[in-house]
C-alpha cells in the first residue's frame, strides 16, 4: 500500500514536470517568433544569421536549461536523448525507416500526378502553394553569393537540424510521453506541432511523417543521434538539390 502510495506520488510528481516543461519549452518558442518578427530584414546574410540565432536561442539553449532546470532529478543528456542509440533495435529501426519512406515515395507520386493530370482551381492552388514556397526559399537562399551558401549549408544544414531534434525530440516528445503515458501519442503530438510550426501547408503532410519517423527512432534508440543525422541530411539534400536545379 505505501508502495502504491509512492508509486502514484512519483508519477504525479512527474506529470507536473511534464506540463511545467511543454509549458515553458512552447513559451520561449513563441517569444522567440514574436522578437523575431521585429527584425526582419531584406538583407539575406543578416536574416539567415537572426534566424540561425533565434533556432538556438529557442530549440538549442532553452532544451538544455529546461531539462537541466525541470527535470534536475535527472541527467540532462539522457532526458534530452543525447544517448548511445540502442543497437538491440537495429531491425526494427530498418523496418520503421523503410515504412516511412515509402510513405513519403507515394505520397510524393500522388501529388505529381495531380499537378500533372487535374485541372481548374486545384490545379491553380497547388501551383500558388508551390510559387509561395519558392519565394520563402529565395528570401534566404542565393547560388550567386558564396557567403550566404556557406551560411546556409552552416545553419540550415548542421545548427538548425541539431537544435529543432533537441527541442522537439529531446524535450518535447520525452514530456508528452511521460504526461500521456502513451509513446505513440507522444510522437504524433510532437510531429504535429512540428510540422505546424514549419508554416508550410504545401509540406506540412511530409514534414508531419518526418516528424514521425524521427520520432519512433528516438523511441526506440533512446536516442535523438539517428534523428540528427537523418535531419541534416535531409536539410542538406534539400540546399543542393536548390543549388543544382534552383
Amino acid at each position: 500500500m505505501i508502495y502504491k502510495k509512492e508509486t502514484e506520488k512519483q508519477d504525479f510528481s512527474q506529470k507536473e514536470v511534464a506540463k511545467k516543461t511543454i509549458f515553458w519549452a512552447l513559451l520561449i518558442y513563441c517569444l522567440s517568433c514574436l522578437i523575431s518578427s521585429f527584425f526582419i530584414t531584406k538583407n539575406q546574410t543578416s536574416f539567415i544569421l537572426l534566424n540561425g540565432f533565434f533556432s538556438l536561442i529557442s530549440f538549442g539553449l532553452s532544451s538544455f536549461f529546461l531539462a537541466f532546470y525541470l527535470k534536475s532529478d535527472q541527467k540532462t543528456h539522457t532526458v534530452l536523448g543525447l544517448s548511445t542509440p540502442n543497437k538491440d533495435k537495429l531491425k526494427s529501426i530498418f523496418v520503421f525507416s523503410a515504412i516511412f519512406i515509402l510513405i513519403l515515395i507515394v505520397y510524393f507520386i500522388i501529388i505529381n500526378i495531380l499537378k500533372s493530370s487535374t485541372q481548374g482551381a486545384f490545379r491553380d492552388l497547388l501551383n500558388q502553394l508551390e510559387i509561395v514556397e519558392k519565394e520563402k526559399l529565395n528570401r534566404i537562399f542565393s547560388k550567386k553569393n558564396i557567403s550566404i551558401l556557406i551560411l546556409n549549408f552552416s545553419f540550415i544544414g548542421f545548427i538548425v537540424p541539431i537544435c529543432e531534434e533537441l527541442f522537439f525530440r529531446g524535450l518535447l516528445q520525452a514530456s508528452f510521453h511521460t504526461l500521456t503515458k502513451n509513446s505513440w501519442i507522444g510522437i504524433i503530438i510532437t510531429s504535429l506541432i512540428f510540422s505546424l510550426l514549419h508554416f508550410s501547408i504545401l509540406h506540412f503532410f511530409p514534414i508531419f511523417i518526418f516528424g514521425l519517423w524521427v520520432g519512433v527512432l528516438r523511441e526506440k534508440t533512446n536516442s535523438i543521434y539517428i534523428g540528427i543525422l537523418l535531419h541534416c541530411i535531409n536539410n542538406l539534400f534539400t540546399l543542393v538539390n536548390l543549388v543544382t536545379n534552383g
